[in-house]
């Protein structure tokens, strides 16, 4: 389950990482209302390109901006991932980070997965074998 885990995180570090090469177009994201989700409140609203030429509505934040409020967003239209498929915006923060959240994930759960073979004897490491 850990490796199984471990490989998807690495499948979507490495689409992440093809997509990081495709254009990021900047704009505004204005919350117009939030949708209530498990974990709270996803913003939706419209955004606008700095350049006035693309604009999307009714479209998901990925990120955080106060209620009613803009904030500085990200949208990348074009790739295995897109942001036109999903709907959805990143807020500047996020566009700088993202990519980087699955490697970490992965080799989170590589490194979980050894310190819990060691644990279990399956892999004699120092400190870690019963």
């Amino acid at each position: 389950m850990i490796g199984a885990f471990a490989l998807i995180f690495l499948v979507l570090a490495v689409i992440t990482t093809i997509d990081a090469q495709e254009p990021v177009v900047w704009g505004t994201f204005t919350e117009e209302y939030c949708q209530e989700t498990r974990k709270g409140c996803s913003s939706i609203g419209t955004w606008v390109s700095d350049d006035r030429t693309i604009t999307e509505t009714d479209i998901r934040l990925d990120g955080w901006v106060e209620p009613g409020g803009s904030v500085r967003a990200g949208y990348q239209p074009t790739g295995i991932i897109s942001d036109t498929e999903n709907d959805i915006v990143h807020a500047a923060g996020w566009m700088s980070v993202g990519p980087f959240v699955p490697w970490a994930l992965a080799l989170g759960m590589i490194i979980w997965g050894l310190m819990q073979a060691a644990a279990w004897g399956h892999l004699k490491i120092r400190g870690f074998a019963r």
